[in-house]
């Protein structure tokens, strides 16, 4: 059976266009991944924003002391922190960009 010409060249198409499909889907993951499962995490800190901006707004308008803004600001930097260790997967290069914007959010306050 493996000697006729028409089959052969059936299987060989076959299998060139499963592994084609293979890496398009590979590609497709491998891009739009990462993207979705930043976005999601990031969605869960919005809360932790809230609340950071909210503590810089009464600091500015002289409505807490600056001792009080410091500690509620280290511990909603040190939740963040851990958070967005997670929000992006190992090697996206994305991690680095969080940290640094949580530190200057709290820095600006």
């Amino acid at each position: 059976m493996l000697k006729s010409v028409f089959f052969r060249r059936l299987v060989i198409m076959l299998s060139v266009a499963m592994l084609i499909a293979a890496a398009v889907m590979l590609g497709g993951y491998v891009f739009l991944s990462k993207d979705v499962y930043a976005d999601i995490k990031l969605d869960e800190l919005h809360p932790s924003l809230d609340a950071a901006e909210q503590l810089a707004k009464e600091y500015m308008a002289g409505e807490i002391d600056k001792d009080v803004f410091e500690r509620l600001a280290a511990k909603l930097h040190y939740r963040d922190t851990d958070a967005q260790k997670s929000a992006y997967p190992p090697g996206c290069g994305k991690h680095r960009q969080a940290h640094d914007s949580t530190v200057v959010l709290i820095a600006k306050a």
